[in-house]
Order: structure tokens, then C-alpha cells, then sequence
């Protein structure tokens, strides 16, 4: 996202060279390099990502007479066995959703893992189902996990999570993603009506370098994906767009 902007704003800076616009040229050039310089050295990329994920526990002190436990998807992959896996994000969140479970089934008697995510790459396998697959695969029990397969981003997990609560009737919804994931999601799932407890399974930390970094660069990508996805949720229920 960065990148091509960047890349774009340099050949704009160059083309208005050409047409002899230098001091504008010189202007859009200057600034492409220090945004540059901001994204790669993480200066960006810091404050961004504190407005997101600072805050949220990693842990669960409190639990209910039925829990929930939401898996949130984060991508899938297809190895060379024709395999599919989660994806680099999703083993963080396997493990921590692991974690609140054995928790819950330590101070209550019902606990719920719901994974959510469809195919959304055409694999020809849910999200979801690779979730349960590995949970079951650990020792889940098979009742115990109530697979949504068919969301296909954060709006449709909210929406298709849903009906689990109307059916099971939970007391207490424990919400399991990316730490720069939380604001949002936790804001679509309190649209349909689903208060949940943030739970975070990663922290995204911009590194120093003594040159920019290709990791602040995907950070910074990744905090501006959320701030529109929360901009957008805000103007569209302005215009009256939201489901």
C-alpha cells in the first residue's frame, strides 16, 4: 500500500521535472523521501500502531456460565502437498484461543471455540475448518467447536458468528486476534450486537534499523488497512450503508 504510493509520487515528482515544474517537482520529491524515511525507520508506524493494540489484555481473569471463545481467521496458505494451512498471522491466534479454552475449562463448565473464516483464497477449504481440524487435533473435543466457514472478511465474521449466540446463548464472548486487529473487529461484532472481551494473540512492534526496514514498511500497511476499515464503518453508518 505504502510502497506503490511512494513508488507513484516519485514518478509524478520526475514527470513534473520534465515539464520543467521543478520547484513543485522538488517539493513532492523532498516530501517522498521523508515519508519514506518516517515508514522505513518505523517513526510512522509507532504511533499508529499504539492507537490500536495498546491496552488489550492477553490474558482472561474472568469468565461466565457460557463462553465463547471467537477464532477470528487470518488468511490461509497452499503448500506444496496441496495442503492448506493458516496463514503466518494464524498460528498466533491458534495458540492463544488454545490458551483462553484451557483457561475457561478450568473455572467453568461450557466453553465454545467458534473459528471464523471461509475460503477466501479458492483453496477449496474454510479458514474455519483448518482451525478445527488443529484444535480437534490438540485434544479439542469435536462438540466443543462450532466451526462459521463462510465470512470472507471481519464484517461477515461479526454477521455469521452471530446466530451461535442467539442458539447457545452466551453469557461471555471472548474475541481472539492480531493485536492491531482488535479495535476493529471488537467494533463490528459490538454492530450486531456481540460485546466481547479483546483478547490479544500478537504484538506488532516497528524494529530500528540503521536503514528502513521492510517490516515497518508491512506494519504501517497493515495500521492504515485497520484506520480505514473504522473510518469506513463510521461514514457508511452515516449514509445509512451499514447492515
Amino acid at each position: 500500500m505504502t510502497i506503490p504510493l511512494l513508488v507513484a509520487l516519485a514518478i509524478f515528482a520526475l514527470l513534473l521535472a520534465v515539464l520543467k515544474q521543478r520547484r513543485l517537482a522538488l517539493a513532492i520529491g523532498i516530501a517522498t523521501g521523508v515519508a519514506f524515511l518516517a515508514i522505513g525507520y518505523g517513526l510512522l508506524a509507532r504511533p499508529l500502531l499504539a492507537n490500536l493494540q495498546d491496552g488489550y489484555d492477553s490474558d482472561v481473569r474472568a469468565w461466565g456460565s457460557h463462553n465463547a471463545i471467537i477464532l477470528l481467521g487470518a488468511g490461509s496458505a497452499l503448500t506444496e502437498q496441496r495442503t492448506v494451512l493458516p496463514g503466518t498471522f494464524g498460528y498466533a491466534r491458534l495458540v492463544k484461543a488454545l490458551q483462553v479454552y484451557h483457561a475457561c475449562r478450568a473455572h467453568s463448565g461450557d466453553c465454545k471455540i467458534i473459528p471464523s473464516g471461509g475460503d477466501t483464497l479458492g483453496y477449496g477449504k474454510a479458514e474455519a475448518q483448518v482451525f478445527a481440524a488443529l484444535l480437534t487435533s490438540v485434544g479439542v473435543p469435536a462438540e466443543d467447536v462450532l466451526v462459521e466457514g463462510r465470512s470472507v472478511n471481519t464484517w461477515q465474521n461479526a454477521q455469521f458468528t452471530a446466530p451461535y449466540f442467539a442458539e447457545h446463548h452466551f453469557d461471555r464472548a471472548y474475541l481472539v486476534t492480531s493485536g492491531t486487529h482488535l479495535r476493529r473487529a471488537k467494533l463490528y461484532f459490538a454492530h450486531f450486537g456481540i460485546e466481547t472481551t479483546p483478547v490479544r494473540a500478537d504484538y506488532g512492534r516497528a524494529i530500528a534499523t540503521p536503514w528502513p526496514h521492510s517490516w515497518n514498511f508491512l506494519l504501517t500497511d497493515l495500521a492504515i488497512h485497520e484506520y480505514l476499515g473504522i473510518w469506513r464503518y463510521y461514514v457508511y453508518g452515516a449514509l445509512g450503508w451499514n447492515s
